[in-house]
């Protein structure tokens, strides 16, 4: 009976649950959209509350954010490759193009179309939509699509510290003042306040790389790109011209702009809060800044300068929300619920009262954004002025930098020329005629390469015929066979184990055990390093957009491999730097962990504690490492320049006072980078080397020293005669690993100078420049035939040092 019971109570409770679960499913499930988004934590809040309000109004879907403090443009390119990225996308005006082109976004033309309602084209600020419409081309048809509603804007001002106008006796700027104002005034604020020869109060801070530039070019007539998208450039040479004598001036002959080194690392916001500058451009978001700090210091904003010819322009940059193209529909339907959200009034009012930016709805703008009560606005007395220039300057003068998707590649070469006009070495320094053509060839040669890859006309690529190289391949790979039956048959061990198994049901045993046992390491092997070289070989014989699928490759056989011998003059550049590293940073780093060795060799008390100091600096990280001595080698504030500069003080008062040492930009002077960068391996010298020579020294008999002594040798000749023969393995071993370090240097140029191996190319090795192929350029089969030419030289190297060795190399016991 109470079996039956029992039985009852399960099925009950089995109908209870199943009804339970057909209840549940069939009410409608919450769906949930993932959005990625960058910023600071102070965004992470301003995207809570955005989430929080939209969930209310809509309890049938949650948002999950992904959260990306750093990095961000390098993780969304992964996660759109992998197909693993957010249904909802921040997405930046800039990078924008290069995911829109290739297809990842979402065309919200129709949808704007179907609920015109709610959204309407014209009722954005000016350019606002401009930043996300791109011209397509797919399946041979060309369109105007738009990948991404903006949903707030900003644009470039003029900043400028009131208390040191005042002080000068200068007015405050006047809305029609002209770049020829800003240079007088820019020279009247710069001064020399402690009296050492050096000015310590900068007029104004210019960067001059592309973006920082872009508002003075254009103010002078000229352009860098054509604003329907980077279809051809117009840059106007005799007006550009022009724009760069204007900004070498400035920096030669009025001293009047802040030089990097001078910045002393802070930022122009707190340039002007130290009251250290006069003037500086910067984004609207520098305004809620300089607004939020405790410094009593009285600021001002106003719009940008007039050119020669009266024109007046801006930059202006928008933040946009794109929705994944392939999600489903469904997801869709609700990633355009939120996109809507956002560009509601009550989430347009709430960017306005965050600080967040400007709003981009034009309504919403002048309703909300200069009638938002703000703690700044209580704080700083010009706040809400300021918010009208703003305002002014989105709708009155800004321009877009025209999207393209060579974004990266052009801001190397704009940067790259443009930065020789400010060169402090005149040997170095190019005219502006020099830098102008410099920067027309450079981007000529980008857009070309643009119009190649996605342009209207644009003629695919054309695969070769893998026969031959098939052929090839398969001769290649029975020659290895052959090689390795050869070497198995010579050595017979192979063979007769193989023999052994055949006829023995222990020996087939033991051999499975041990394949059992293995089985992780090979599994290991085959996935993480025998599968990579192998795809990455196929690669470097194909042209390869990491971006599509890999099935989409066009194999176009030795083509990679003859461009960069033959047409690529960053290749052999990138070669000399690296050789030049090695020769330098091999011999010395051997010799300095050989003689650090020796001196740890020393039977004296406390040696161990010696050596664990010594040692200490490998343990210490290498992006670590390489931040410190960005500090210990700053020009201005680091301790080296700083000694330097006591130096040269002391020396003036002196009868040497001719004799003057340099004071050296370091890793961002052409001359002293690499010296810097070798300065900075040697701090670490006590590392692996180091222990392997000590391990070396203390394997070496010591009745050979104490027969050396006997006839009469000294330490000299006992390190002549005895050390460096039987260390020679040694030397032979730390050789070929210094040598294989030496040419795949990368982690540190990377810190220290950046992806683009410096303004110079100072630091541009030629791991460095892969990196910069691959990750940047997107030419990934290009940059794997790189990475085969690497391997090569570092494969002749070490088979040549194992040539060698026979004539160098000492084994004791060894019988010749």
């Amino acid at each position: 009976m109470s079996r039956r019971v029992v039985l009852a109570w399960v099925l009950l409770s089995v109908f209870a649950f199943g009804g339970a679960g057909c209840r549940e499913s069939g009410t409608p499930s919450r769906q949930t959209l993932t959005f990625s988004f960058w910023g600071s934590y102070k965004d992470l809040e301003f995207w809570r509350e955005i989430i929080d309000r939209f969930e209310a109004a809509h309890p049938e879907i949650a948002i999950r954010p992904q959260f990306t403090p750093i990095d961000y443009g390098e993780k969304l390119q992964l996660q759109l490759i992998s197909n693993s990225a957010a249904d909802v996308i921040l997405m930046d005006d800039e990078a924008y193009p290069a995911y829109a082109v290739r297809g990842y976004l979402e065309d919200l033309r129709p949808y704007i179309e179907r609920d015109a309602a709610a959204v309407r084209a014209d009722d954005f600020l000016p350019h606002a939509l401009s930043a996300f419409t791109y011209w397509a081309t797919e399946s041979g048809d060309t369109r105007e699509i738009i990948g991404g509603l903006p949903w707030d804007g900003s644009a470039v001002l003029m900043y400028y510290n009131k208390d040191l106008f005042d002080e000068a006796g200068i007015p405050y700027p006047e809305k029609d003042w002209t770049w020829e104002d800003f240079r007088r005034i820019a020279v009247r604020l710069t001064r020399d306040r402690d009296g050492d020869g050096r000015a310590d109060q900068f007029g104004a801070l210019l960067g001059f790389g592309w973006l920082d530039i872009e508002p003075i070019v254009w103010s002078f007539g000229a352009r860098f790109l054509s604003p329907d998208a980077a279809r051809p450039a117009i840059l106007d040479n005799e007006y550009a011209i022009e724009a760069a004598h204007f900004m070498q001036d400035l920096k030669f002959t009025d001293r009047c702009v802040v030089w990097y080194g001078d910045q002393q690392g802070l930022n122009k916001e707190v340039q002007i809060l130290t009251g250290r500058l006069g003037m500086s451009t910067s984004g609207w978001f520098a305004a809620l800044v300089l607004s939020e700090t405790d410094a009593d210091v009285r600021w001002g904003v106003c719009h940008m300068p007039k050119g020669p010819r009266a024109d007046r322009y801006t930059r202006v940059t928008f933040d946009g929300i794109s929705i994944n193209r392939a999600i489903s529909p469904e997801k869709k339907a609700s990633a355009w619920l939120f996109i809507k959200h956002l560009l509601s009034e009550e989430s347009q009012a709430y960017v306005a009262h965050s600080g967040r930016g400007i709003p981009v709805r034009q309504a919403y703008a002048e309703k909300h954004f200069l009638n938002a009560e703000t703690f700044a606005d209580f704080k700083v007395a010009n706040f809400r002025e300021s918010k009208q220039v703003a305002l002014d300057a989105m709708e009155e003068y800004g321009r877009l930098t025209p999207i393209t998707a060579r974004f990266m590649g052009l801001r190397r070469e704009i940067d790259s020329a443009w930065s020789r006009l400010e060169r402090e070495d005149p040997g170095q320094r190019w005219k502006p005629e020099q830098v102008v053509a410099a920067v027309d060839r450079g981007v000529q040669t980008e857009l070309a390469k643009e119009l190649e890859a996605f342009g209207v006309d644009r003629e695919h690529m054309q695969p070769k015929s893998p026969t031959p190289y098939r052929i090839l391949g398969g001769v290649a790979l029975l020659v290895v066979v052959g090689a390795l039956v050869w070497l198995g048959g010579k050595t017979s061990s192979p063979l007769a184990d193989l023999r052994a198994m055949k006829h023995s049901r222990m020996r087939r045993i033991e051999a499975l055990w041990g394949i059992l046992f293995a089985s992780p390491w090979m599994m290991g092997f085959c996935l993480f390093l025998a599968f990579p070289i192998v795809f990455s070989l196929v690669l470097s014989f194909s042209a390869w957009d990491p971006y599509d699928p890999v099935e989409h490759r066009v194999f176009i056989g030795l083509d990679n491999y003859m461009r960069a011998l033959t047409d690529d003059h960053y290749v052999w550049f990138a070669l000399r730097k690296t050789f030049t590293y090695a020769a330098i940073a091999v011999p010395v780093n051997l010799g300095g962990a050989l003689a650090l060795a020796m001196l740890l060799n020393q039977k004296v008390r406390g040696i161990r504690a010696f050596r664990t100091i010594f040692y200490i600096p490998n343990v210490v990280g290498g992006v670590a490492t390489a931040i410190m001595w960005l500090f210990i080698f700053n020009p201005v504030f680091g301790p080296v320049n700083s000694v330097l500069r006591r130096l040269n003080v002391w020396i003036d008062a002196t009868p040497l006072a001719a004799l003057n040492l340099p004071e050296p930009n370091w890793f961002n002077d052409p001359d002293w980078a690499i010296p810097s960068l070798i300065i900075m391996m040697l701090w670490a010298t006590g590392g692996g080397a180091m222990i392997i020579f000590l391990a070396g020294l203390q394997g070496i008999p010591q009745h050979l020293y104490e027969a050396a002594e006997l006839d009469g040798a000294g330490r000299w000749r006992q390190f002549l005669n005895v050390t460096l023969p039987m260390l020679t393995p040694t030397i032979f071993f730390n050789l070929i690993m210094g040598i294989i370090g030496a040419l795949q240097v990368f982690m540190q140029a990377f810190v220290l100078v950046g992806q683009d191996g410096g303004f110079d190319n100072q630091l541009l090795f030629f791991v460095l420049y892969l990196y910069r192929k691959a990750f940047i350029d997107y030419e990934f089969g290009y940059a794997a035939a790189l990475a085969w030419i690497l391997f090569a030289i570092i494969l002749a190297f070490t088979l040549l040092i194992i040539r060698s060795s026979a004539l160098w190399v000492y084994y004791e016991g060894e019988r010749q």
